[in-house]
């Protein structure tokens, strides 16, 4: 009897201990549910890739590696963390060489082109009209970019550069990171001690649940690092329109004069041409058969003898 009370004795030792690990991870998620949802292109970033194949592997921020395993307090102060992009509208002459030259400047800086797109006009060796183009580039180099992006187009018809401050929301996945992993270790410890089935089961099923709710913050910082490390630029190019000629009309008379003389020429040459038409087939005509009908039609009025 008394192994049975020890037994339930250890039993309700460990409910508690879970219950307790299950509030504190409750605690620790209760901000993250207020971060920004992912887009498709955060998720792409965050997991270190962009179009084109190129991957991009970040290095872990000072506040990064403070949240790592084993670390509970941050040694450095906190840098703002601020993601800038920028959207730009302009046209030139030359579409397609400023296209090239984004596409450059974008390897130049050691950052990659995440999306392109031109249009032609129609015909097969048509000329481009049109194109977008979206890249990343070093923040660092942000501002620089952007003059060169400007450089030698005809104008820049629209500029928009946003930035947004993030270091708040990175500091609380960073507590929450901490506070999780310290929450994960724990649930390791008690794990390892347990002996019936059941117990091993209900901490290993906590225990997937942390290490769901770490791999889904460490995402979102990733997310972040990556954004404030690169900034998005957006450039849309259109080609300058060709202006329309519009001739004003002048008089001409001696033009006139020569029109109006080329014309009574090709009457007269119509009427030739039917009197010749008249006399080379009408002629026959008249002979083979206006000749004996005449003869026909004389002698039938001709008065008859009486008798």
């Amino acid at each position: 009897m008394l192994k049975g009370a020890c037994a339930m004795s250890r039993r309700i030792l460990l409910s508690l201990c879970i219950f307790a690990l299950f509030a504190v991870g409750v605690a620790s998620c209760a901000s993250y549910a207020q971060a920004p949802p992912q887009s498709a292109e955060s998720a792409r970033i965050a997991a270190g890739e962009e179009s084109g194949g190129m991957i991009y592997a970040a290095t872990p921020s000072p506040a990064a590696t403070a949240a790592a395993p084993g670390s509970r307090t941050q040694t450095q102060p906190q840098e703002r963390m601020v993601i800038r992009n920028a959207t730009l509208t302009m046209t030139m002459e030359d579409v397609a060489g400023h296209l090239d030259r984004i596409r450059a400047l974008a390897a130049e800086y050691g950052g990659w082109v995440v999306s392109s797109n031109a249009q032609r006009a129609s015909g097969a060796n048509s000329e481009i009209t049109s194109a977008t183009i979206t890249i990343r580039v070093p923040a660092d180099r942000f501002d620089e970019a952007l003059i060169v992006i400007r450089a030698g187009v005809g104008s820049v018809d629209n500029e928009t550069i946003t930035g947004e401050d993030v270091t708040q929301q990175y500091v609380d996945l960073t507590s929450q990171l901490t506070n999780l992993t310290a929450a994960e270790e724990q649930l390791q410890v008690i794990m390892d001690a347990a002996d019936e089935t059941e117990d091993v089961l209900a901490v290993y099923n906590e225990l997937v649940r942390i290490r769901g709710e770490i791999e889904r913050i460490r995402g979102q910082m990733q997310y972040y690092e990556q954004s404030a490390a690169f900034s998005a630029i957006n450039v849309t190019l259109r080609r300058t329109p060709t202006p329309i000629v519009i001739n004003s009309p002048t008089w001409q008379p001696l033009s006139t004069a020569e029109n109006a003389f080329q014309a009574l020429i090709k009457v007269m040459q119509g009427i030739i041409d039917l009197l010749i038409g008249l006399v080379i087939f009408v002629l026959p005509m008249l002979l083979v058969f206006g000749v004996p009908l005449w003869l026909i039609i004389r002698r039938a009025r001709r008065p008859q003898p009486k008798t």
